[in-house]
């Protein structure tokens, strides 16, 4: 198996919540957030011609551009992060039942193989968040 690189970001979408609360309740400050109902912009601000079907919200977990395989593995990361978040399960579940998602959003590269193990007790762990993971795998052939 190949070394990899690998980014992950919360990101949580809701019929009509304000995101603001979201940061309050978290206590973060997003990278990107929109409320339902106000004109679409881009990341960077320019103002499309359309409205908002749904409130977003999305924050990197990590300051640096990827993490890499060499000082930890992507399954190890998620298990950090579900024990950072272990206080807001009861949020999440809030969020999910009122017809929102709360996801891991993992943007994983490698030049080759690369692979993982989601041992049962991170799959736990992550599903009594309400957490779901999305993967976007970016494996180049060599």
């Amino acid at each position: 198996m190949s070394d990899y690189r690998f980014c992950v970001s919360l990101r949580i979408t809701h019929p009509n919540i304000n995101p603001d609360e979201i940061s309050k309740v978290l206590d973060m400050k997003p990278s990107f957030s929109r409320m339902v109902g106000e004109n679409r912009t881009t990341p960077k601000g320019q103002v499309l011609d359309s409205i908002n079907k749904e409130s977003f919200w999305w924050v990197a977990l990590h300051e640096d551009k990827y993490l890499f395989s060499k000082d930890i593995y992507l399954e190890d990361f998620l298990a950090s992060q579900n024990q950072r978040l272990l206080n807001s399960a009861p949020y999440f579940g809030k969020l999910v039942s009122e017809g929102g998602y709360v996801e891991y959003f993992v943007g994983w590269f490698a030049n080759g193989q690369l692979g993982a193990t989601f041992e049962p007790s991170l799959l736990k762990s992550t599903a009594e968040l309400n957490i779901s993971i999305g993967l976007d795998i970016y494996a180049d052939d060599e």
